[in-house]
C-alpha cells in the first residue's frame, strides 16, 4: 500500500493535472485530490478539509501562484506549497519563494517533483511536531509556574538540556538574590564556587541526572553578592513519554544554619576531646615533674639513714636533697601562679621601684648562671631610662629570671644579650626587653609549642637542660596581666632565638642616660664522684641506663650497697651498645633520655637478642606509660621515687632463684 496524500491542485489544464498525478502515483502515492481555479474556490477548500500538499500552476485566468500564497497565508495553515509551471522566469520563481512557496518545478522537468514532495512532507511533519512539543512544554511550564510560585523556602528552577535556566521562582530569588530577568538564560554554573567550576561539578551533576534520573548533593553555593551558603540540591531529569530528555528541574534549599550547628557541635566535641587529652597530659606531666625531685629526696634520705654513710657522704646527700626540694617548691609555686593568673586571682602590687638598682640585682642573679656555663651575659640600655617605675617587683623579676634564664639554659656557647629601652609616656610608659641568645634555636613546629605548659622544644629537653616547661607560659601570662606581652620574635636552629618582653610601668618623667656593664666569664665547678657498698646482689652485673646525675648516683649507690657490679650508660644509644656487648644479669632502663629514649632502647635491645630482664624506671606513673613500656619489651615498670628495699626486692623478683644466691665476683 502506498502513502495516502490529500492534494489540493490549483490548475486549469486537466492534462497538466493528469501529468502530475501520474508521476505521484508511479512514486507510490495514493492521491485524493481536488482541483480549484479561483481564490474563492481555494478558500472554501481550505476550510472544508485538511490538505497535506498544495501544487499550484503559476498563471491561471484571473488567478496566480502569488494570489494562492496570499490565500494560504490568510488561512494561517501550515501546508507545503509547490509551484509547478510550464514557463516561469528566474526572477518570478525567486519572488514566489519569498512569498512562501517551498519550491518551484518546471513541467518539463518533473523528475524533481517527487523528491521535492517527499522533502516538504517530511519538513512539515517536523515543524508540526516541534509546535506540539512547544505547546506541551508551555502547558507544563504553566502548571509548574503555578506550583513553584507558592513555594518560598525552596529555590525551584527549570533548566534546558544544556543547563541554562528557563524558569525562576520567588524562593530562588530570595535564596540566590537574582531577579528573574537577571538570571533567565544563564548557566547554572553561576551558582558554583570556583573550585567546583574548575573541577566541572555542574557538568558532572547534569550527567549523573541524565544517567540515573537525579543527582543529590550538598555543597557551598554562591549568591548574587558572591557570599557563600551551604545548599542542599536535587537535580532531576525531565523526559517525555518516549524517553527523550526535555531538560531538568533543580531544587535548592539553604541549609547554612544546620551546617553551622553541625560545625559547632563538631568543634565543641573536638574541643572537649582536646581538653580531656590536655588534662590527661597535664596530669601526667605534673606527676612526672613532682616525682622526679621526690625520687631524689626520698632516696637520699634513705641513704642518710644507712649505717655506712660517712660524714662527707651526708654533706653531699643533704645538698642533693636541698637542691631537689628547691626544684619541687619552684614547680609548685609556678603551678599555683599559673592557676591564679588564669582564674583572675593574682593580685599585682604597684609600688615605686628604683629601676637601675632593680636591674642590677636581677643581672647579678643571672650572671651566676651564665658564669656556670662559661657564656656571656650583657645588659645593654638603648636610650635614656626613667629613674623609677611603678610595677610589681616580684612578678617583673620572675618574668626576667624565667625568660633570660631560659636563654642562658639553652645557650652552650656565645652568650645572651638583653637590650632594654623605655617607651616614655606622661600617663603609662612601658619597658621593653629584647633578649637575644646564640643558643640551640627552634624549628617551625617547636616554635608553636613553647608557650604550652610542660612543653619544651623537644621531648628530651627536660632531660638535657632541666626545667618543667612552665617558665615561658607563666611569664607570658604574667606579662599580659601587667598590660604587656611576651612573644617569640624569631628563632633559627643552631643560631639562637629572640624574645621580646613588654610591660607597662606607669608614667615616665625623669629620664637619664645609662651604660650597661659586661659580665665576666668563669668555668663551672667540677662534679663529685659517687661511692657505694652492700651484699644482697653480690656478683650480679647490672646495667643502669640513666642520664640524670642525681639518680645515677642514688641508684648506683643502692646497687653497690647490695653487692652488685654496676655499669652506667648515660643515654639510650649508649645503653644499647653496652647492653649488647656486656654480659648483664639485668638492665634498669630510664624512659626519658636524650638521643634515644628508654622505649626505643628497649626495643633495640630485644631486637639485638638481649633476653634477660629489663625493668623500666620512670617518674611517669600513668597507666598508659606502664602499658607502653611493657609493649616496648620491659618486664616491669617501676615508678619513681624508689626506696632501696623496694628496688632490690624487685630485682631479686626477676632474677631466677638459682641466680639470686651469692656467687663470687669474676
Amino acid at each position: 500500500m502506498g502513502h495516502r496524500i490529500n492534494l489540493l491542485m490549483i490548475e486549469d489544464q486537466p492534462d497538466d493535472a493528469d501529468l502530475i498525478l501520474r508521476a505521484m502515483r508511479r512514486a507510490g502515492y495514493e492521491v485524493n485530490f481536488q482541483r480549484v481555479f479561483t481564490a474563492p474556490q481555494m478558500s472554501a477548500a481550505l476550510q472544508e478539509r485538511t490538505w497535506d500538499l498544495i501544487i499550484s500552476d503559476h498563471n491561471l485566468p484571473g488567478f496566480s501562484s502569488f494570489g494562492a500564497l496570499k490565500v494560504l497565508r490568510e488561512s494561517g495553515l501550515d501546508v507545503p506549497f509547490l509551484v509547478v509551471s510550464g514557463t516561469i522566469g528566474e526572477e518570478t520563481a525567486v519572488e514566489t519563494m519569498k512569498s512562501g512557496a517551498q519550491d518551484y518545478i518546471m513541467k518539463t522537468n518533473l523528475a524533481r517533483l517527487i523528491p521535492a514532495i517527499e522533502r516538504e512532507l517530511r519538513e512539515v511533519a517536523e515543524r508540526r511536531g516541534r509546535r506540539e512539543v512547544s505547546r506541551n512544554l508551555a502547558s507544563v511550564e504553566e502548571n509548574f509556574r503555578l506550583f513553584v510560585e507558592s513555594v518560598k523556602d525552596y529555590a525551584i528552577m527549570m533548566l534546558d538540556h544544556e543547563g541554562h535556566i528557563i524558569s525562576w521562582n520567588p524562593g530562588a530569588e530570595r535564596i540566590f538574590g537574582y531577579k528573574e530577568e537577571e538570571i533567565l538564560g544563564r548557566s547554572l554554573r553561576i551558582f558554583y564556587v570556583g573550585e567546583d567550576r574548575d573541577s566541572e561539578v555542574p557538568e558532572r551533576e547534569l550527567n549523573i541526572a541524565l544517567a540515573t534520573g537525579r543527582s543529590v548533593s550538598e555543597r557551598w553555593l554562591l549568591r548574587q553578592d558572591q557570599t557563600r551558603f551551604w545548599g542542599s540540591e536535587v537535580l532531576t531529569s525531565l523526559r517525555d513519554e518516549s524517553g527523550r530528555e526535555r531538560g531538568f528541574v533543580k531544587v535548592v534549599r539553604d541549609m547554612t544554619a544546620r551546617k553551622q550547628l553541625e560545625n559547632e557541635q563538631l568543634r565543641a566535641r573536638e574541643e572537649a576531646e582536646a581538653a580531656s587529652q590536655a588534662k590527661t597530659n597535664f596530669l601526667a606531666n605534673v606527676s612526672h615533674e613532682l616525682r622526679t625531685p621526690l625520687s631524689a629526696i626520698i632516696g637520699f634520705v634513705d641513704l642518710l639513714r644507712g649505717p655506712d654513710a660517712t660524714s662527707s657522704d651526708k654533706v653531699d646527700f643533704i645538698e642533693t636533697i636541698r637542691r631537689n626540694a628547691e626544684q619541687l617548691v619552684k614547680l609548685i609555686d609556678d603551678l599555683l601562679d599559673i592557676t591564679k593568673v588564669e582564674s583572675g586571682r593574682l593580685n599585682l602590687e604597684k609600688i615605686s621601684i628604683n629601676l637601675m638598682e632593680f636591674l642590677h640585682e636581677t643581672e647579678e642573679v643571672l650572671k651566676l648562671r651564665a658564669l656556670e656555663k662559661d657564656i656571656g651575659l650583657h645588659f645593654v640600655f638603648r636610650g635614656p631610662m626613667p629613674a623609677t617605675i611603678i610595677s610589681d617587683p616580684t612578678r617583673l623579676r620572675q618574668i626576667l629570671l624565667n625568660v633570660i634564664g631560659n636563654s642562658i639554659k639553652f645557650t652552650q656557647s656565645g652568650g645572651v644579650k638583653v637590650v632594654i629601652h623605655a617607651e616614655a609616656s606622661e600617663t603609662e610608659g612601658a619597658l621593653v626587653f629584647l633578649i637575644r641568645d646564640t643558643g640551640i634555636g627552634m624549628n617551625e613546629e617547636q616554635k608553636t609549642q613553647i608557650f604550652q605548659p610542660f612543653v619544651q622544644a623537644d621531648s628530651s629537653m627536660t632531660r638535657r637542660f632541666g626545667g618543667t616547661g612552665l617558665g615561658l607560659i607563666l611569664s607570658k601570662t604574667l606579662a599580659e596581666s601587667m598590660g604587656g606581652h611576651l612573644r617569640l620574635l624569631s628563632s633559627e636552629v643552631g643560631r639562637g632565638s629572640d624574645f621580646e618582653i613588654r610591660v607597662l610601668v606607669g608614667p615616665m618623667r625623669e629620664m637619664q642616660p645609662v651604660v650597661g656593664q659586661p659580665v665576666e666569664k668563669a668555668m663551672p665547678p667540677p662534679k663529685s664522684a659517687p661511692s657505694g657498698g652492700g651484699h644482697e646482689l653480690l656478683g650480679k652485673r647490672i646495667l643502669y641506663v640513666e642520664d640524670a646525675p642525681d639518680n645515677q648516683f642514688l641508684i648506683n649507690r643502692y646497687l653497690k650497697m647490695a653487692g652488685a657490679q654496676v655499669v652506667i650508660a648515660n643515654d639510650g644509644i649508649e645503653g644499647v651498645e653496652k647492653g649488647l656487648q656486656g654480659n648483664f644479669d639485668l638492665i634498669l632502663m630510664d624512659l626519658q633520655m636524650p638521643r634515644l629514649d628508654g622505649y626505643g632502647a628497649t626495643r633495640q635491645l630485644r631486637e639485638g637478642g638481649y633476653a634477660k630482664p629489663i625493668l623500666a624506671l620512670s617518674a611517669h606513673a600513668m597507666e598508659t606509660e606502664k602499658r607502653q613500656s611493657i609493649a616496648a619489651g620491659c618486664n616491669d615498670h617501676l615508678t619513681k621515687p624508689l626506696t632501696r628495699s623496694f628496688l632490690i626486692s624487685k630485682i631479686l623478683e626477676y632474677l631466677p632463684p638459682e641466680q639470686s644466691s651469692p656467687t663470687p665476683s669474676p
